[in-house]
Parts: C-alpha cells; structure tokens; sequence
C-alpha cells in the first residue's frame, strides 16, 4: 500500500507541516532529571519531556478553512504556535508558501510573519489595556513598515467597519467593549497586514452563543473578501461544523482523523471522533441520551501509550490473536483491567467480582485460567500482580499496543481523503503506514457493533 498522510506536494497547499513535533522539559532546576543509583556512575540522566505535539501531518489549501478539534489538554493550542514559529518546533518542517519556517531565523522569519498572523482565545488579555483601539490595529503595520501614520490611521478606521464596529471607536480602550467587540479588534489588527493565512486559537470560546454567531458570520465574510486561510481551532464541534471545509481531530498529541467536513460528521471512523460527536448536545429529550461516553482519564504525554494513543480509554480495543473469547468476553475483560487499573472497587472474592464484571460471559480456556490467576492475586491483596497479568498477557498483545495505526479509507461522502489512525479500518484501508513488522497476521476484528 502507498503512504499515508499529506502528499508530498499539494500545488493548492499554502501550509504544509510535516511531522511536526513539539516537547517541553517537564522538569526545571540544577538538579533536574538527575537520579542517583547504587552502582557507578551512581548518578544518571532521566528524559521526562512533555509530548505536547508528536507528529503531526497535515496540509491547509488556499482559501479554505481546517478545523481542529479536540478535548483540553490535546496539544491544539501548542501546535498553532508551533506552525506560527511562536514555540520553536522540537522536529518536523512547516512549509508556508514553498518556505520551510522551522528553517527560518531573524529577519527572513519577522518578514514572512507579516503573511501569518493569530486570533488568541480570550479577547480581553490579548488587547493592550493601556493602548486605544486605532493604536492595536495599527500597531502590526508599524511593525513592517506599512504606510505613514495617517495611512495607517485610515486604514485601521477601513478595518474597524469591516469588522462591525464603528469608526469612532477608534479612540476608546478596549476596557470600553464587550467581549464580543473586542474579539472584532483581534480580528481587525490581524487583517491589518493583508495576510493570508489566520491561526484563529478558540477565538468565540469566551463568548455567549449569540455574540459567537455574530462574530462567526463576520469571520466568513471576510474570508471571501480577502481570500483568507483559517486554521480554527475549537473544542465545540457545532462551531467546527458551522465554519470549517476540512475537520482534524486530535488526541494527546496526534491527529487521529482527518476527512472533509460533512464526511466526518457524517461517516466518523474512528471511536474517538465518535465519543465527541455523541458528546454534542440534543434537544429532544426523548433521544435516549448519549451512547459513547468515555470512561478513564487521558494518558500523561511524558509516558503516552504504545501504539494507539486512544486505546487506554477506547470502548473498542481488539482482541489479541492468541485469545479466541467471544466479543463481550474481552469486552468484560477490558472492563476489568480498567477497573483494576483505577482502583475503583474494594471486594476482593473472586465470585463477586466474577458476578459483577463476567455475568454475561466470562473468558474461557488459556484466557479463562489467566483471569482466575488475576482474580486470585486481587483476592490476596496483591493489585500489581493482578494488573501485571491483566496488562502484559491481553492489553499489551492487541494490535492496538503493538502498532501505531495510520489508515486511508474511501469517503462515502465527497472526494477528499479520508484519514482514520484506528486499526479497526485495516481491512477498509485503500492506504496503510502501519508497521507491518510490528503487526500481527490477522488479529480478530470486532465489527459487528461498529
């Protein structure tokens, strides 16, 4: 199968990253990551680094707008930044108009800053208190050398109309506006270099839902009149959905889906893309409510997990191919680790715990003498062995540990690729990136209730 992932060259890419990676040293200090042992040389050094960004791939056409979605904590914020060469990258290429910014320093990057610019998520923190209006959207222009002082005055007035405000508010502080103006003034001082591209960081978040609206319909007509790029990350996918022509999803790090707008919404594959989808609120109360909430916490990026980031929290890990259990069996049996795993129960006879996990079915065999193993070690107090089976003999067998999943799959809906980085699409994939080495040979699928 041919590589997944971005093209090497998109002729309609403005911005192109390539495994981009960006980590933050987790510890500070003199003696920072230092660890003392009892044989020579008694001291050693211990990596710890934050993978807030760990290899992301993806590519923004001109004039069209990229969603990024994902829980807190994901990395979007981290890796808007990153592109923006706000944070210096750790690895990868970002490719801005045929330049590579990671490559660039000094001058030829403050120039080509000038086509880039960034909407911050809290309107208020991000406007000078201390400075006027005209003065903030004025104040990028003076710092490339555009017009003389009353050109820039006019055209900050031009900008401040363009964006819904009134000329005259010109003078006023930014103290004197609504949250939802002063995200407008965001909005003219990064339109005040003719840009092309707009990192927009959660930029209606903080805003009432109606002023959101209103802010977000100003955003798209600017977008047709000054042929802009947006990258617009959100956390609320009924905004995605609204303003967006392509979706990414991201989960600790990675991007784990990536399709067009309606396919994704309409044909998500992959179980995480799902839960947020099922997380969006309905207004029927006869809806029955939400079907994939995700239980557990998300991972530590210091130490993320083998192979498939999600699947320490993933309703759907398949099965080891030693292991022959009927599809609620394992499912119990994932159940149970994770249990185990939180601590989240204090009975330890094995028969209560087998009636409260295993009452519809219960491993048998190899799998089954295992679990009496584990069952037996919780009755003994003894938790780690019992995780230590639970993890090493079924978790860290499955596909979902032993391979990094990177997949392209046909769109039912549109032309667009269809990026998934679940295993359970291998045998859908019209592409692959996985390790086949790391793979093993036809491990067992649940489909059925996909």
């Amino acid at each position: 199968m041919s590589e997944v992932g971005p093209p090497e060259s998109d002729p309609d890419a403005l911005l192109q990253v390539r495994n981009l990676e960006k980590h933050f040293d987790n510890e500070s200090g003199l003696l920072a990551g230092v660890e003392f042992t009892d044989e020579f040389p008694y001291v050693s050094q211990s990596a710890s680094d934050v993978r807030a960004v760990d290899g992301v791939d993806f590519d923004i056409k001109e004039g069209e707008t990229l969603g990024l979605v994902g829980e807190s904590g994901c990395g979007k914020s981290t890796l808007a930044r990153t592109v923006l060469r706000l944070l210096e990258p750790t690895a990868g290429s970002v490719y801005f108009q045929g330049a590579d910014l990671a490559s660039l320093s000094g001058e030829p990057l403050r120039r080509k800053r000038k086509d880039m610019q960034m909407i911050f998520q809290d309107p208020q923190s991000s406007l000078d208190p201390r400075m006027k209006v005209g003065p903030i959207v004025e104040e990028p222009m003076k710092a490339h050398g555009m017009l003389d002082d009353e050109g820039r005055e006019a055209r900050a007035k031009e900008l401040l109309t363009k964006v819904g405000l009134d000329p005259q508010h010109y003078n006023r502080y930014p103290h004197a506006f609504s949250g939802g103006q002063r995200q407008r003034v965001n909005l003219a001082r990064a339109l005040s270099v003719n840009p092309d591209l707009i990192v927009c960081d959660e930029p209606v978040s903080a805003l009432d839902v109606s002023i959101q609206a209103q802010v977000l319909n100003t955003m798209e007509e600017l977008q047709a009149e000054f042929d802009l790029t947006y990258l617009f990350i959100a956390h609320d996918l009924s905004v995605i959905r609204h303003i967006s022509d392509r979706v990414a999803v991201m989960y600790l790090g990675n991007i784990v889906e990536l399709a067009e707008k309606e396919e994704l919404f309409e044909n998500p594959r992959h179980p995480y893309t799902r839960a947020l989808l099922d997380a969006i609120p309905v207004p029927d109360p006869r809806s029955g409510g939400r079907t994939a909430l995700l239980s557990g916490d998300v991972p530590s990026p210091i130490d993320p997990p083998s192979g498939c980031r999600f699947r320490t929290r993933c309703p759907k890990v398949i099965q080891p191919e030693a292991y022959d259990m009927r599809d609620d069996a394992w499912r119990n049996l994932v159940a149970f680790q994770r249990a185990v795993d939180r601590r989240e129960f204090e009975a330890t006879d094995p028969d209560v715990l087998r009636s409260r996990y295993f009452e519809d079915a219960i491993p048998s065999g190899d799998a089954g003498t295992l679990l009496d193993e584990a069952l037996g070690h919780i009755e003994r107090d003894e938790w780690d062995d019992a995780e230590r089976i639970l993890v090493e003999r079924f978790v860290d067998e499955s596909v979902c540990a032993t391979a990094e999943p990177a997949y392209e799959v046909e769109s039912v809906l549109g032309d667009d690729r269809h990026y998934a980085a679940c295993h359970l699409r291998r045998n859908e994939a019209v592409a692959s990136a996985v390790d086949e080495a790391a793979t093993p040979v036809g491990p067992k699928t649940p489909e059925a209730d996909d």
